[in-house]
């Protein structure tokens, strides 16, 4: 993915890499940066440990907000999938599995994984009526 914000109906979402690197600052950087200030403060008397603190806590809650919005529009939108799964009913029984992939299939060579959405199980086409008298 080479865009860094992309937008749904809902909302924006960051970018795969974009998303692990601001998980990385919110989930271990800033935390880890605030204890050694706490402890090096506590330790050498630094200035201003309670407002160096509670500044990077203030920005890592900030930051974790934006990644919670960021990942519930990410489930709730069509960007989590790289395609689609379909299930089709073949003619002498028994179902045949396609997959329709959004974009080119040889982007897939470079994910670790994907996701696929199934789709409800469509009928053979002999077994569907007319335009007509649907």
């Amino acid at each position: 993915m080479t865009e860094t914000l992309e937008t749904t109906s809902d909302g924006f979402v960051l970018s795969g890499p974009i998303y692990d690197k601001m998980k990385f600052v919110v989930q271990v950087l800033l935390p880890a940066l605030s204890t050694l200030y706490f402890t090096l403060g506590s330790i050498w008397d630094l200035p201003n440990v309670e407002q160096v603190v509670g500044t990077l806590a203030a920005i890592a809650i900030f930051l974790g907000v934006l990644l919670g919005l960021s990942s519930k529009n990410y489930n709730a939108s069509e960007v989590k999938y790289v395609g689609d799964l379909v299930p089709t009913e073949k003619a002498n029984g028994g179902l045949l599995y396609s997959l329709e992939i959004n974009g080119d299939p040889a982007d897939i060579l470079d994910m670790s994984e994907a996701i696929f959405r199934v789709l409800p199980l469509r009928p053979h086409p002999d077994n569907t009526l007319p335009e007509d008298l649907a």
